[in-house]
């Protein structure tokens, strides 16, 4: 407590910090009272005149009942714009980060199998969806990944990863050019907020002319994946099938798809973004005479 004090932590509060006084088993039910009067001693000021400060009682100071235990527990849960189309038709519901989404609709071992025979189609509204726009959008970006996006053609899709101010991987997602100034990016299902975040608190040091905003909720995204996904989407918009290379699409006027394309391996995915009025089964594909429910919708 003297050193402390001699270091200019002249509060008992910030004292606490620095010496984790009150911060053991008793959570300074014992303690809290005799370190005031240290630190009284070592300000030299009356204890009785309450300026020595006091620290935040926590558990077991203040008990816990029985009752707040033993009660229900209450988990915040993100939903996509189909979530129960997904249940009624016996998706099995599972956690990936804040969100629900289905695991399977039954059979996951046929259902994996029929997405690398024929066609997939995958509910990836979970995942992070942010709009950089500005005319500093390509330099900004830039500085949050260590990729080149000034020099991306319009239309065009490249991966990307965020790294940390010590260089460790904090995200990864996809970033495609919309128009001259404006990317559409991309994040795991668990870091759409991080993200913002990080992007904001960069923006805000930086004072550059861009805006960030976070449209997850606002648009729902579907993948196509298979031998035969390239031909799905032909059958939605045949003047506009994603080519071999990345690329996005844009439906106008309404502008309610973006479609893009990566390479997965021997497989095409293609990548539908739709306002979330747009139901799910009004989405123009059929399905296969099997009717097998695949991991990723349905083949």
């Amino acid at each position: 407590m003297h050193l402390s004090v001699q270091e200019g932590f002249r509060s008992l509060e910030l004292s606490k910090r620095y010496t984790t006084v009150t911060m053991g088993p008793c959570q300074g039910r014992m303690c809290h009272r005799n370190s005031g009067l240290l630190m009284a001693r070592e300000l030299g000021v009356d204890p009785d005149e309450q300026r020595v400060g006091v620290t935040t009682a926590r558990p077991p100071h203040n008990p816990t009942s029985f009752s707040l235990l033993a009660a229900r527990g209450y988990e915040p849960v993100k939903r996509t714009s189909v979530h129960h189309w997904h249940a009624d038709r016996g998706g099995k519901m599972l956690w990936a980060g804040d969100w629900k989404r289905p695991y399977d609709y039954g059979d996951a071992e046929d259902e994996t199998a029929a997405v690398h025979e024929s066609l997939g189609l995958i509910d990836v509204s979970t995942l992070g969806k942010l709009i950089v726009r500005g005319p500093d959008a390509a330099a900004f970006l830039e500085r949050v990944y260590p990729n080149r996006y000034g020099d991306m053609k319009l239309a065009r899709v490249r991966y990307g990863i965020v790294c940390g101010d010590d260089g460790s991987i904090l995200d990864d997602g996809t970033v495609a050019r919309l128009s001259e100034d404006e990317f559409y990016v991309t994040t795991t299902s668990s870091g759409a907020g991080g993200m913002e975040q990080w992007f904001t608190w960069w923006n805000a040091v930086w004072n550059m002319d861009c805006s960030i905003v976070n449209v997850t909720s606002n648009v729902a995204a579907f993948n196509l994946a298979g031998p035969n996904a390239r031909t799905a989407s032909a059958a939605q918009t045949p003047e506009s099938t994603p080519p071999e290379s990345p690329q996005i699409t844009r439906d106008l006027p309404t502008r309610a798809r973006i479609a893009s394309r990566a390479s997965r391996r021997n497989a095409a995915m293609v990548q539908s973004l739709l306002r979330p009025a747009t139901p799910w089964t009004k989405l123009p594909i059929s399905r296969a005479p099997s009717g097998v429910w695949t991991t990723s919708g349905w083949n």
